[in-house]
Formats: structure tokens, C-alpha cells, sequence
């Protein structure tokens, strides 16, 4: 699997040879078009249009300038299946990294977006930011993602500008598999506007860690750690946690042991997470159970 450009020249190559692509389209703000993943079927150069295959099954039909014309903001990111050992092996750069990211899930991490049955539709007023607030958050709270999504969406229409609304918004966006490059879009303009708010900071270290860059994700989480400190103590754990996870996935076992033995003497009352358990064991100070009281308080504020 490579990381290619689908530039019009490499396109009209690989279509000519039957090669398989998945072709990342960036939005298109002029006809409301969300970002989509399709794969080319065919390229009627005498018509100048593409025959596409969505994610739904479904093959429809673009003009090729509006086909090319979605590669501008970020350039087309393909993955082009090949034989094994039928090419040499490629490092995409950064910027493709995380154009790519948004194709699949971390190594080790399963899709968290997890709807489940039908759900009655949110309701809130469209023209009040708190009620569109609080809906948002219920429905994350619920884990209808995609639902909180809309919602977020809708409190952005209304508060552009707003660092609370765009932070819930690219959280929503990354636990419901809308797009890291989206949420990371959000939360940059949340940081530009609140750059010392520890849930901007801490949404931005969750991304980067999602991407692949947990170094970059220790800077935030460390940043947010230190603005959080007078905060709730779920809000702590909950950062303390990350920056745990993103040591870990740093390599770097003797820090991430550091900060989990200091959170757990800081907050004794708060089990680790399993995940940070099985990679610390015999930490000190760690409980696998919290009290009765406070198992019922985590599960209603997850």
C-alpha cells in the first residue's frame, strides 16, 4: 500500500491499467459537498467526466474539474494496493500522514464511533447557543457521536468564533470518525483563540496522539496538565490518563510511569484504565476498583 498524489497524469496511468485507488476529496464549501473517500472507476476524458464509487456502494458521476478542482486545500491523498514486493518501500511525509489518517484507526485502537439502534433526533432551539450546548454534550455523554456532530455543527453556524463550541466540535469529530484532519482544523482555531484553555489543549493532544505523533501530544497534554490544575479532578485523571498514553506510545516508559504513580497518589480514589494497567504492571498505588459511589459517578458522566 502507497501513499500516491493523484495528480490528472498519475490518474489517467493507473485507470489505464486497471490499478485500484481510494482517492481522498477535500470539502467543497460552493456546493456543500462534505470530505468523501471514492474510488475511480473511469475516466471519460471525451465527456471530462469521473465515474466514482462511494462508501456507500453507490457509483455516481463528476465532472472532472470538479474532481481536481477538491484536491487544492490539501492535494489528493490515494493508496494505491500493489503486490507484495511489486514496489519499493515509501515514507510518505508528514503532511500525507495525516491526510492518510483519516482512511483508518491507529494501530491497536477500534472505531469508537458506536451509534448503536436508531435514536429519537436531537432536539434543541437553533437559534440559542446553551440549548444547542447542552444537547450536544448529552448526546456525546450518550456516545451518539455522530448525532453531537450535527449538533456542534449547528452551534458553529451560529458562534463561529466560539472556542467551546469549536473544541466539542472536533472532539465529537474524533471520537465519531468524522475526520481528523476536520477536528484538527477546529481545534487549531480553538487554540488560536483560547491558546490557554486545558480542553483545547487536551483535544489537541488527543489528536496528535491519533495521528501518530506523540511527542507533539505530550506538549499538549503537559501544557494542559499545568492550566488544569484548578479544575475538577475528572478533568485531571482525564488528562493525566492521555498524557500516560502518549509517553507510552513515545517509548517512553520510565516518564509515563512517572506521571501514572504521581496521578495515582494524587488522586487515589480514581482506578487507571485498564489499557495503562496492562502496560504498568505492579504500579504502585493503582486500584483496580473506585467505590461504589464514585463507580456510579464515572459511568454517568461517561
Amino acid at each position: 500500500m502507497l501513499a500516491l498524489r493523484a495528480t490528472p497524469r498519475y490518474l489517467k496511468d493507473q485507470l489505464a491499467g486497471n490499478r485500484t485507488l481510494l482517492v481522498w476529496l477535500s470539502p467543497d464549501p460552493s456546493s456543500e459537498r462534505p470530505a468523501e473517500a471514492v474510488i475511480p472507476l473511469a475516466w471519460d476524458q471525451a465527456q471530462r467526466r469521473m465515474e466514482l464509487l462511494d462508501g456507500r456502494g453507490q457509483i455516481r458521476s463528476m465532472p472532472e474539474d470538479e474532481f481536481f478542482s477538491r484536491h487544492e486545500p490539501r492535494k489528493h491523498a490515494a493508496l494505491c494496493l500493489v503486490k507484495t514486493k511489486g514496489v519499493r518501500r515509501s515514507d510518505p511525509p508528514r503532511e500525507q500522514q495525516m491526510l492518510l489518517s483519516d482512511f483508518w484507526n491507529p494501530p491497536g485502537s477500534a472505531p469508537q464511533a458506536q451509534n448503536g439502534p436508531a435514536h429519537d433526533p436531537p432536539v434543541y432551539q437553533s437559534n440559542d447557543l446553551q440549548s444547542i450546548m447542552t444537547c450536544g454534550r448529552a448526546l456525546f455523554r450518550q456516545r451518539r457521536y455522530r448525532d453531537a456532530i450535527g449538533v456542534f455543527e449547528a452551534g458553529r453556524h451560529l458562534a463561529p468564533d466560539n472556542p467551546e463550541v469549536l473544541t466539542h466540535l472536533a472532539h465529537a469529530l474524533l471520537m465519531g470518525n468524522g475526520g481528523v484532519m476536520t477536528a484538527l482544523r477546529h481545534a487549531n482555531k480553538a487554540h488560536r483563540l483560547a491558546p490557554h484553555d486545558p480542553f483545547v489543549l487536551e483535544t489537541l493532544g488527543s489528536i496528535n496522539l491519533q495521528l501518530g505523533l506523540p511527542e507533539e501530544a505530550v506538549r499538549y497534554f503537559e501544557l494542559a496538565w499545568a492550566r488544569a490544575l484548578r479544575q475538577s479532578a475528572e478533568v485531571q485523571v482525564v488528562i493525566m490518563d492521555q498524557l500516560v498514553r502518549a509517553w507510552l506510545a513515545a517509548d517512553r516508559l520510565d516518564h509515563a510511569r512517572q506521571v501514572a504513580e504521581q496521578r495515582c497518589r494524587t488522586f487515589p480514589d480514581y482506578p487507571l484504565p485498564r489499557d495503562i494497567r496492562v502496560q504498568l504492571p505492579g504500579l504502585y498505588g493503582a486500584r483496580r476498583t473506585a467505590p461504589v459511589a464514585l463507580q456510579k459517578q464515572l459511568a454517568a458522566a461517561e
